[in-house]
């Protein structure tokens, strides 16, 4: 779904934190059936699970016409975010599984804007179909899985940049989240690609901060301190840092300091 809203920030629009606007409008009421129950409501209703709220609703995958049930994460609550962005919510609930739409039939995936559903249709182009049509399916389908795919078909049908960058770093967390080393490695490589072509493009910017923080980071998580150091370097040369990034930035200035002395 529709998932950001403060994580990567709102500048770079994100969706990391609950679904879109239009599917929230108009939400029903709480589930008397599910009072207890923690599964999905078929219905359009709220259903309670200790500290979120979850619904679900009849979806239409664009690409094959197969309908299946998307679910909403409609409240959550976050207690911090980890080095990486990744938010690391009350309970220890692991809830990334509820940010992605994934046609069991076909593997279309991505947020709400890209399925039918109520008001919302979508139509897809033959040309993007065949493009789309020509990606290789993985089986299992792993939640990494699930946002790299995403990721490859926002690129055949023209993303760039952050918006690429959100579906794999979603990628990234799932697949350390579960130990599938495979996929950390896949997720990991899309998102320095991304970080690069990003900062030979952009003017400084929240988002560059951010993707070159992500590459220092994801360099110093894979043992190549060097990489990591050269990454952290360009982030601190630029002219305008973000203050609201604490956190961060003291691993950042942490880490050139202990790799400064070892040098």
């Amino acid at each position: 779904m529709m998932l950001f809203g403060g994580l990567w920030l709102s500048a770079i629009s994100w969706r990391l934190y609950g679904p879109s606007s239009s599917i929230n409008a108009g939400i029903g009421k709480k589930c008397e059936f599910h009072k207890t129950d923690s599964s999905p409501c078929q219905k359009r209703h709220l259903c309670y699970n200790g500290l979120m709220k979850l619904f679900s609703l009849q979806v239409k995958c664009p690409f094959c016409g197969k309908e299946f049930r998307g679910q909403v994460l409609s409240e959550y609550h976050v207690q911090r975010y980890d080095l990486d962005f990744k938010p690391v919510f009350e309970n220890g609930e692991s809830l990334l599984k509820y940010f992605i739409w994934f046609c069991p039939a076909c593997h279309y995936a991505g947020y709400d804007n890209r399925f039918s559903y109520e008001k919302n249709h979508v139509e897809l182009d033959p040309g993007t179909m065949e493009k789309i049509a020509q990606l290789e399916k993985k089986h299992p389908a792993t939640l990494p899985y699930k946002f790299y795919r995403a990721g490859e078909i926002g690129a055949l049908m023209g993303e760039s940049g952050v918006s690429l960058m959100d579906y794999y770093l979603k990628a990234y967390w799932s697949a350390k989240e579960m130990k599938k080393k495979g996929w950390i490695r896949k997720s990991s490589k899309r998102l320095l690609e991304l970080a690069e072509l990003l900062y030979q493009e952009a003017h400084e910017s929240e988002e560059l901060f951010i993707a070159l923080y992500l590459s220092g980071l994801i360099s110093y998580e894979k043992g190549d301190t060097d990489e990591a150091a050269f990454h952290f370097s360009r982030m601190m040369r630029m002219k305008m840092i973000p203050t609201q990034y604490e956190k961060q930035l003291k691993f950042a200035l942490d880490f050139l300091k202990g790799h400064k002395n070892e040098g």
